[in-house]
């Protein structure tokens, strides 16, 4: 099992995309900042645009990859990790300062 560290957008940006590789593929991550929720949300999408998983709420230790099979997708987790307290938590925490208080760790499951 290989553990990748990806990249988070700051609080300044509501919305951000950036491509990476996991799992030998490419894909494009697209965060995006709900004001009415107060949550961040993340679409994720083939190299060529191809949307495979569309606007899942991002939740501290809930793998965002769980209950989706679809052929494309990477087949490892896909966790948001707090840094700054520890598990239990509530998944209600605000989630503003996402890249300084929390890792987003991708497990291969190659």
């Amino acid at each position: 099992m290989t553990q990748y560290y990806l990249e988070l957008p700051t609080e300044d940006l509501l919305n951000y995309s950036y491509t990476t590789t996991l799992d030998n593929k490419e894909y494009k991550l697209t965060y995006r900042w709900d004001i009415t929720t107060e949550s961040w949300y993340l679409t994720i999408a083939k190299a060529d645009e191809t949307v495979l998983l569309a606007g899942v709420r991002l939740v501290p230790w809930l793998d965002v990859l769980y209950r989706y099979t679809k052929e494309d997708l990477p087949l490892g987790n896909l966790y948001l990790i707090p840094t700054s307290y520890t598990f239990p938590s509530s998944p209600d925490v605000l989630l503003t300062n996402l890249q300084t208080d929390f890792l987003f760790v991708y497990n291969s499951v190659n």
